[in-house]
């Protein structure tokens, strides 16, 4: 089991992911459609099919990404005037088989500023939005970079040694903490509050074994299980856990700036 470092800060994002591509090859039986028979040349036996994924409905850990219409709004001019620039915040979302999700609530969190319709929104195709204006330009944090965090119910992730779709015995999984805000952009719940007040903690977990949503006014660690609903074995695996799901978060940092900070270079791929 590994504990992984969730810190983002966007301009500072590398993010990695995995594309199966499954190619093959049209036979000579007509009429095959988009199911191939993999068994014997004599067409007999179970064999084993190949086809669409059958969608989970429940988000991933590993495919909740945060992204932003502008990743670094410049807020003052060069006489130092504020500005208040709307940004728009995108969630991406998709299941363990890299489908997209629908009808599944996000919620939002910031250090600063303000949301000005909504901090939630409910994906539609794996997407959904939130508008974000900046807050007090006296309160702006001292480094210009602004936490924020968006947090739904989903599932843990799982390395599928085997590629059977499950999660087995020996394999390995990414065991989430509470969601909370990274004032101090270090990866860490350091349980800390900003000049407006706004703490850390986002209390909306209990590892106790009850549902998400059953907060205990204390940030919960990892449990040391696998939340998800794709246990092999629940009975017979000690690190499947009986709860199916948790609450899954991704953590990132919008720059705001003035003309005397330079713009973010942009991010290629090489």
């Amino acid at each position: 089991m590994i504990k992984p470092d969730f810190t983002c800060p966007l301009g500072r994002i590398l993010m990695t992911g995995l594309l199966t591509l499954i190619l093959s090859a049209c036979g000579d039986n007509e009429g095959s459609g988009s199911v191939f028979d993999l068994a014997g040349s004599s067409g007999s036996g179970s064999g084993t099919t190949i086809g669409p994924s059958v969608p989970t409905g429940i988000i991933t850990h590993r495919d909740f990404v945060v992204l932003y219409s502008n990743q670094d709004p410049q807020i003052f001019d060069t006489m130092g005037a504020y500005t208040q620039k709307t940004v728009t915040i995108s969630i991406h979302a998709d299941d363990i088989f890299d489908l997209t999700v629908s009808n599944a609530a996000v919620n939002f969190a910031t250090e600063w500023g303000t949301f000005t319709d909504s901090d939630s929104c409910v994906l539609s195709n794996g997407s959904c939005t939130v508008d974000w204006i900046p807050g007090d330009p006296a309160t702006v944090p001292t480094d210009c970079w602004v936490s924020f965090t968006a947090f739904a119910v989903g599932e843990e992730q799982f390395e599928d040694a085997n590629g059977n779709d499950l999660f087995d015995i020996g394999e390995i999984f990414l065991d989430l903490e509470e969601p909370y805000l990274d004032l101090a952009g270090d990866g860490v719940f350091n349980a800390i509050c900003n000049a407006d007040l706004v703490c850390e903690i986002i209390d909306i977990v209990n590892f106790d074994g009850t549902t998400p949503g059953a907060g205990n006014n204390v940030h919960d660690i990892a449990d040391g299980f696998y939340n998800g609903s794709l246990c092999a074995d629940v009975a017979g695996n000690p690190f499947c856990n009986t709860v199916t799901s948790t609450v899954i978060h991704a953590r990132s940092e919008l720059r705001v700036r003035s003309p005397s900070i330079p713009p973010l270079p942009p991010t290629t791929c090489p």
